[in-house]
C-alpha cells in the first residue's frame, strides 16, 4: 500500500525537460565529482587512523566534505535516465514556448531601452548552464528558468507583441522582435 502510493505520487512528478547540452554538463558534473569523492578517500585513507579519532577535527572536516558530495551526486544522477526529457524541438515558432530563442525590445522603468536575446529553459537548465558553459557565456544570449518573471511575460507571446511587466522599480515594456530554435538545441 506505502509502495504504490509511493509510486504514485513519484508519477505524478513532471519530469523536467532540458537540453542536450545540459544533459552532457550533468555527466560532467558527475565525473568531477567521482573524481573529488576519489580524492576525499585518499585523503581518509592517509590520515593513518590508528585509534579513536571521532573527534578529529580533519577526520570530522572530510567526512562532512564528503556526505556534501555524496548529497549531490544522488541530487545530479536524478536528472539521467529516465529523470529528464530532452528538448529537441520547441515546436512552432509562432508563440514562445520552452526552448526558444527570443529576440526582444525593453524598455526599463527608468525609460531606458535596450535589446537582447533571452533562451527560455528549464530551471535544470539554469542550474547546470547558467555559469558553467562557456560557449554559452560567450555568446551573449540570457539563460532564464520558465519559471522565472521575464519567462512568464514571454511564453505563449507572438512576434510583434508587446507586454507590460512588474519590477520592484515600476512598469517596463517588453516587445518580441524575433523568436527562433535556441542555439542549445544543436
Amino acid at each position: 500500500m506505502v509502495y504504490l502510493l509511493v509510486f504514485n505520487l513519484f508519477s505524478m512528478v513532471e519530469r523536467p525537460k532540458i537540453f542536450h547540452r545540459t544533459l552532457e554538463a550533468i555527466k560532467q558534473r558527475i565525473r568531477e565529482i567521482d573524481e573529488e569523492l576519489y580524492k576525499n578517500t585518499s585523503d581518509m585513507r592517509a590520515l593513518d587512523i590508528d585509534g579513536d579519532r571521532i573527534d578529529d577535527p580533519q577526520l570530522y572536516r572530510l567526512m562532512s566534505e564528503r556526505a556534501l558530495l555524496e548529497g549531490e551526486k544522488n541530487e545530479t544522477r536524478r536528472y539521467l535516465g529516465e529523470g529528464s526529457e530532452i528538448i529537441d524541438s520547441p515546436g512552432s515558432g509562432e508563440t514562445v514556448s520552452l526552448g526558444h530563442s527570443v529576440h526582444i525590445g525593453v524598455r526599463y522603468p527608468d525609460g531606458g531601452e535596450s535589446e537582447i536575446r533571452v533562451t527560455i529553459g528549464s530551471t535544470v537548465d539554469k542550474k547546470y548552464l547558467g555559469r558553467n558553459d562557456k560557449t554559452f557565456g560567450n555568446s551573449g544570449l540570457l539563460l532564464v528558468s520558465k519559471d522565472s518573471p521575464l519567462a512568464q511575460v514571454l511564453l505563449g507571446k507572438s512576434v510583434g507583441d508587446r507586454t507590460r511587466y512588474k519590477t520592484h522599480d515600476g512598469d517596463g515594456e517588453v516587445t518580441i522582435l524575433d523568436i527562433e530554435d535556441s542555439p542549445l538545441l544543436k
